[in-house]
């Protein structure tokens, strides 16, 4: 079970979760779809959204707007690590 405890320091607007401790490896490859990447890795930043009253609101097209943003904010996580040196 997971803990979704709020991350501290965190705006409130910014809804950011620990979720567990520990060895997390073959989870975070599964969250990942099965990459093994996703186990390897320091850190793993999933996003999620509440995306049918959007999409029943605005319509269909928001769907995709929805995944270009967060494929844009994972990039810029991934571009920030690297420059940070942490890979491999």
């Amino acid at each position: 079970a997971y803990v979704w405890q709020p991350v501290a320091g965190c705006p409130r607007d910014l809804p950011l979760f620990f979720l567990s401790a520990g060895d997390l490896c073959d989870v975070m490859k599964t969250a990942c779809l099965g990459q093994p990447i996703g186990g390897e890795s320091a850190a793993v930043a999933l996003f999620f959204a509440e995306y049918l009253p959007a999409i029943r609101r605005h319509g269909a097209w928001l769907y995709k707007r929805m995944l270009w943003e967060a494929a844009a904010a994972g990039h810029a996580l991934w571009l920030a690590a690297e420059a940070e040196g942490l890979r491999g």
